[in-house]
């Protein structure tokens, strides 16, 4: 996200990175497991039913269809859905 311009500058202020830091001592502290994907992963785009990937998607798209099962997707639902089967695909593997 960083790499959007218009977005950067509120995302680098945000500090991530004290943000990560007291996600993981306090996962550690309430005896949680956190794992991390890859920051690059396309959550957003996948089609959560068929695993899809639309690459015609924009940052101002906030719903979509997937082209080729037709499932429509809320951006951030689908996104949230796709990072949590992401993160137990990494545990189970």
């Amino acid at each position: 996200m960083v790499k959007n311009r218009k977005l950067a500058k509120a995302i680098s202020d945000a500090g991530w990175g004290e943000f990560q830091r007291m996600v993981e001592y306090k996962s550690v502290w309430y005896g949680r497991t956190l794992v991390k994907i890859d920051p690059y992963y396309p959550s957003s785009k996948l089609c959560e039913k068929c695993g899809t990937k639309n690459a015609m998607l924009t940052l101002s798209d906030r719903e979509w269809q997937c082209p080729v099962c037709g499932a429509i997707h809320d951006r951030d639902l689908n996104a949230a859905r796709n990072i949590l089967a992401e993160g137990k695909r990494i545990l189970a593997g």
